[in-house]
């Protein structure tokens, strides 16, 4: 029995801004990359990045995430830590290591903070911050915004450019004291 290959939906062009099609969702890519990215159906996989199926060499099947085919490199973060939004001007080369310090807070973590935890035995907050797979420990808080803002500015200082503070991710409103 033949299977229909699923046909995919135009893409819709506004000024130099293209909405790709990913399953039920949209992607964003410039226009001059249309070329390399139309006509085959791109999905979101299951880490939430842009994907389409590929046959590789030796005929197994893999994926391409859309970023990297854009940027033609593995090593790309998206600075507004949106995977649908793969215009240039949103992607720029970064080795793991600040792929990482860009990430959100983590889903698990006890704190409404990135970086912030609570001390259960002092029911105080503390802070750190990660670099270079050292941790920086910033300290006991008697408030989480405390904490967090400790950890926005260590993160500001050691991550540079690629920090995701708990301002820049809406978890805390900026301190318009400084």
């Amino acid at each position: 029995r033949v299977m229909a290959r699923a046909k995919p939906r135009p893409v819709v062009i506004d000024g130099d801004v293209v909405r790709l099609p990913a399953g039920d969702q949209w992607a964003l890519v410039d226009l001059a990359d249309l070329a390399i990215v139309e006509g085959v159906c791109w999905f979101v996989g299951k880490h939430g990045y842009v994907v389409r199926n590929i046959r590789r060499d030796d005929g197994t099947w893999g994926q391409i995430r859309l970023h990297c085919l854009v940027m033609e490199s593995k090593d790309i973060d998206h600075k507004d830590r949106d995977p649908l939004n793969c215009r240039r001007s949103n992607l720029r080369p970064a080795n793991m290591a600040e792929q990482v310090r860009n990430r959100t807070k983590r889903a698990d973590s006890s704190s409404p903070y990135k970086g912030v935890r609570r001390n259960g035995r002092s029911r105080s907050w503390y802070a750190q911050v990660v670099c270079d797979r050292k941790r920086h420990y910033l300290g006991s808080f008697r408030t989480a915004e405390e904490a967090a803002r400790a950890y926005d500015e260590a993160a500001r200082r050691l991550h540079g450019e690629f920090a995701a503070t708990n301002v820049d991710l809406g978890l805390l409103p900026e301190d318009l004291s400084k």
